[in-house]
């Protein structure tokens, strides 16, 4: 029942033609999987005996308590999801978030990885990231950085003259 399930789920998204549905169908394979054996492991129970309403009231009252304690889990899947639809950034981009400029990584279930401009590898929670305001530089062509420095106020004249090659050469390596 699972593989046909999946099987039937890939062959629908194959005709509309997304990739990103497919993708999204390899990492909600396993929800699917507990969901059948779930409803499955139900229905065994029912047709041995085991009376509906008292099967529906306890799983009733696990469900309030799993609720609470997958609160944070459950908000983080739903952003997850809604980054793998969306797709307001994709791996490789550019991105602003707060004071970090980086490159994404790599997108989890629960935090996004982004390589910062210095190098160091900055861990951000989905749900954080999806708050605030993002910006994807990853569309544009070129971009633009200003860089502001100051000079002594006793720099020789020389060494002003230089600076615009100075600068150059460095932008330009």
């Amino acid at each position: 029942a699972n593989a046909l399930l999946v099987r039937l789920l890939e062959i629908s998204l194959r005709r509309l033609g997304t990739g990103a549905a497919l993708e999204a169908l390899t990492w909600l394979e396993p929800f699917i999987r507990t969901v059948v054996w779930l409803l499955a492991v139900l229905s065994f129970l029912q047709f041995q005996g085991l009376p509906f309403s008292a099967l529906i009231g306890a799983l009733a009252g696990a469900g309030v308590g799993l609720g609470f304690a997958l609160q944070g889990p459950a908000k983080d899947f739903i952003t997850y999801l809604t980054i793998l639809f969306d797709k307001p950034f994709e791996i490789g981009q550019l991105l602003h978030f707060d004071d970090v400029w980086g490159e994404v990584e790599r997108v989890g279930i629960r935090a996004t990885q982004l390589r910062s401009i210095d190098g160091e590898r900055v861990i951000v929670n989905n749900a954080g990231l999806m708050q605030k305001t993002l910006r994807n530089f990853g569309s544009l062509e070129q971009r633009r950085l200003v860089q502001r420095f100051g000079l002594a106020i006793d720099t020789p004249v020389q060494l002003l003259e230089e600076i615009p090659s100075l600068v150059r050469a460095v932008v330009e390596s």
